[in-house]
């Protein structure tokens, strides 16, 4: 006669309603270990988000150093462009309507009012390392230079 083994007590279950859910302890130590991989990359991308803008800023002085000033030197006799500041826009001899034309960009006398590079644009004339705050608010053509 064939032996049959039978158990007295029903199959072993996950949780009390039977849905075999993850307990409150797993949660908090999962959410946990996420918070401390979150901890460990925010600081990295911000480092990353740097280095780029300081390689933005090093690409925009070669183009105004070495390819646009270069250029200019060769055109003009190895005469510098005149220093002057962007106050007096229509200065054809100064750097900033001299040497743009050499880059492919507007010089700063054929700009118009709200043709200015804005912070935050992406553009020769801006520098991405400076916080916005620092340049918002420039205006080439107001008489006084903070």
């Amino acid at each position: 006669m064939p032996h049959c083994l039978t158990f007295s007590h029903p199959p072993r279950r996950n949780s009390r309603n039977g849905l075999g859910g993850f307990t409150l302890v797993e949660l908090l130590v999962v959410i946990a270990v996420i918070a401390i991989l979150a901890a460990l990359i925010f600081p990295v991308t911000g480092i990353v988000r740097r280095k780029g803008q300081q390689t933005t800023s090093m690409h925009n002085l070669r183009q105004w150093g070495g390819a646009a000033l270069a250029a200019s030197l060769n055109d003009n006799n190895n005469f510098m462009p005149w220093p002057g500041q962007p106050v007096a826009r229509s200065d054809s001899a100064a750097w900033y309507n001299r040497l743009p034309v050499y880059l492919g960009t507007q010089p700063f006398s054929a700009m118009k009012t709200g043709q200015f590079p804005k912070a935050g644009e992406k553009s020769v004339w801006i520098n991405p390392a400076v916080p916005i705050s620092v340049n918002a608010d420039y205006s080439p053509t107001s008489s006084v230079m903070r």
